[in-house]
């Protein structure tokens, strides 16, 4: 018996691609059970695409199975959005390719820092980022879900 891997790409989306819709509402699902007190979005699409920013989906075999979003805050930085992948896909590295592809594209804009925040139930996404090199740093915004802030300079 042979064992296939799935295939999977990380690729640009636009913010209303059927995929990076459906990926964003499940994050806003997800983060409403996990959160205390649930969750309502912050980010305005706008902030997701050029110029302001860009937005990357994986597929596994070609389903949409995750998201994140890189917001520009300014010439030196950016800002990791919206990172989310499907309970069923995680545990294959999806998380760190989106990850590292968000990186990939700060670091081609010109940009040597990222900038992202999270929620300490975010356990899994707090180990991830720890693990790619983020430092714990001062809180850079006033995101009412935000309780630990991390950056990393590339």
């Amino acid at each position: 018996m042979t064992s296939t891997s799935p295939l999977i790409t990380v690729e640009t989306r636009p913010v209303d691609d059927a995929g990076a819709r459906t990926c964003l509402a499940s994050y806003i699902a997800e983060l409403r059970q996990r959160f205390p007190g649930g969750f309502d979005t912050n980010v305005s699409p706008t902030d997701l695409t050029p110029p302001q920013g860009m937005l990357f989906v994986a597929h596994v075999d070609d389903e949409a199975r995750g998201i994140v979003g890189v917001r520009f805050i300014d010439d030196d930085s950016a800002e990791i959005k919206r990172m989310w992948v499907d309970p069923r896909a995680r545990g294959i590295g999806l998380a760190r390719r989106l990850l590292s592809a968000a990186e990939d594209y700060v670091a081609a804009s010109g940009r040597t820092s990222v900038l992202l925040d999270t929620h300490a139930s975010l356990t899994e996404a707090i180990a991830l980022y720890r693990s790619s090199g983020y430092a714990q740093t001062t809180p850079y915004n006033d995101n009412p879900y935000a309780e630990l802030w991390f950056r990393k300079t590339l």
